[in-house]
């Protein structure tokens, strides 16, 4: 990920399965992948069992350009093709035909390099049912954006990512430290599980802690303390979040304190920091209205911007997002 903070996080939580033996599954071999970057491609391809996957792609120059399509990709079931699609991409991709499902029939997966500051990758999945794809798209993510990985061994493989919406909200991107988000990929789709992974989660919320100490008494704890404290939400542990917040947050800080529209106008203030974070808290689903831990949040929302079906033998072009 691009956050210093987050980098901390994914190796407390590698550290976290490593050290406690959690989740061993079996090391697989390593799927058909094609990159492309700096190198033009033309019809190069990659297949895995029945399905072939055929990528064009020409490198930009420079940052001009920024509308036209510069992937094209066709995908054969069986030798037929099923599905086709175009994306204007920058830098870098890849395209991967990996089985997330344990069917004997890989998805194919592609993950996209948008450009921006601190940004952004969208994943592109397609998943054969019975006779037509599932096409799954995400919102832009931050930095790599996540990764697949069976976490307990069951055959399904879970997203692992973070809720995008916590950068910036109370603190500058370096300091941002966003709760953790876990989906799994059920027939074909991106399903929440985050509640599930309690031990991963707990790793998470001990690396937002050691990042609080770090930052005990300088800027930026606030940016960290706003997603310990959806965190520990998440982890049945609330009241427990939100008093080592009261405690340790930084009282000079006002970065949040205020909401502006689009057109730059102010729309809410509040008096100090653990209202407006109530109040984001609210806004984001983690607590109902009444202050209560929300049960019911689905957090794959934050994720899952499309999920379409395609037709038999339909042309497709999924839409892109920046």
């Amino acid at each position: 990920m691009g956050c210093r903070w987050l980098h901390s996080a994914i190796a407390v939580t590698s550290l976290g399965v490593a050290s406690f033996g959690l989740f061993a599954p079996a090391i697989a071999a390593e799927p058909p992948t094609l990159d492309f970057g700096s190198e033009r491609l033309r019809n190069a391809t990659i297949e895995s069992g029945p399905v072939r996957v055929v990528v064009s792609y020409t490198p930009r120059e420079g940052y001009e350009e920024t509308e036209r399509d510069n992937l094209r990709y066709r995908i054969f079931v069986n030798g037929t093709l099923e599905a086709e699609g175009s994306e204007a991409i920058w830098m870098h991709g890849r395209v991967t035909l990996q089985d997330l499902d344990s069917d004997a029939i890989p998805e194919v997966v592609f993950n996209t390099y948008t450009g921006g500051a601190h940004c952004c990758t969208i994943f592109t999945l397609y998943s054969w049912r019975g006779d037509q794809f599932r096409l799954t798209q995400t919102f832009p993510l931050d930095g790599d954006g996540g990764h697949f990985e069976d976490l307990n061994g069951d055959g399904f493989s879970e997203f692992v990512t973070f809720d995008n919406t916590f950068l910036y909200a109370f603190s500058g991107y370096a300091s941002s430290y966003p709760p953790t988000i876990v989906l799994s990929f059920q027939a074909g789709g991106l399903v929440d599980v985050t509640r599930n992974f309690q031990d991963l989660m707990r790793s998470h919320a001990y690396g937002m802690y050691l990042a609080t100490r770090d930052r005990e008494n300088s800027a930026g704890v606030n940016g960290v303390l706003a997603g310990y404290v959806a965190q520990k939400i998440l982890l049945g542990e609330y009241q427990q979040g939100w008093e080592f917040m009261l405690v340790h947050y930084d009282r000079a800080d006002d970065w949040g304190l205020e909401t502006l529209n689009p057109q730059g106008q102010r729309v809410r203030e509040f008096a100090d920091y653990p209202s407006a974070l109530r109040a984001f808290l609210i806004d984001r689903g983690y607590l109902t209205a009444d202050n209560r831990p929300n049960i019911a949040i689905d957090l794959s929302d934050r994720v899952v911007a499309s999920d379409t079906w395609i037709p038999p033998a339909a042309r497709s072009r999924p839409q892109n997002r920046r």
